[in-house]
């Protein structure tokens, strides 16, 4: 007869490796504290084109310098797709902090794969062989199992559609055969 074996209860959110790789390279050390920071930041955008939420982000201390270096390009890149949208849209949208939070890591994460997926692997492994510490759960991340797959977990109605089409832009570009 097989032994029963003792099954240790986890919240989906410490499951989620890209949220707390975001999280801890944004100089957060959970995605509650994360949270509870930036939905107090006003949406939208200053006279100069720059979110709210930028600025929080880029006066952190904590911050993954390679972020940080790309964080204004990371925000412009979020207003144009938004632009984009609002153009077929009657009422204009304005990002909520967790729909931006949302366009930021997709950001991050299509950079870091398409400027150097080696060096993004051991980026995320970094933070995997944290949290295999933590839980005891073996996470290692390969090149076929790591980098080819972006999912997001978001309520329903919390605008991930909205979302999708203006982060398929920059891969539509880089790969002509996705439609």
């Amino acid at each position: 007869m097989a032994r029963a074996t003792k099954k240790t209860s986890r919240h989906l959110s410490e499951s989620l490796v890209l949220a707390g790789v975001i999280c801890r390279a944004l100089g957060f050390s959970s995605n509650d504290e994360m949270l509870r920071t930036l939905r107090t930041v006003e949406d939208g955008y200053d006279e100069e084109g720059r979110s709210y939420l930028f600025h929080a982000l880029i006066s952190r201390t904590g911050i993954d310098e390679d972020i940080r270096a790309h964080l204004e390009e990371y925000d412009e890149n979020i207003r144009e797709h938004l632009q984009q949208v609002n153009k077929r849209r009657p009422d204009a949208l304005v990002l909520k902090y967790y729909q931006y939070l949302t366009a930021l890591a997709t950001e991050i994460y299509l950079d870091r794969y398409f400027r150097g997926p080696i060096e993004f692997l051991k980026f995320l492994n970094v933070y995997a062989l944290t949290l295999t510490k933590q839980t005891g759960i073996s996470i290692l991340f390969t090149k076929t199992s790591a980098q080819n797959l972006l999912a997001y977990w978001m309520a329903t109605g919390s605008g991930k559609t909205i979302l999708h089409e203006p982060q398929l832009s920059p891969v539509q570009s880089l790969q002509p055969w996705i439609t």
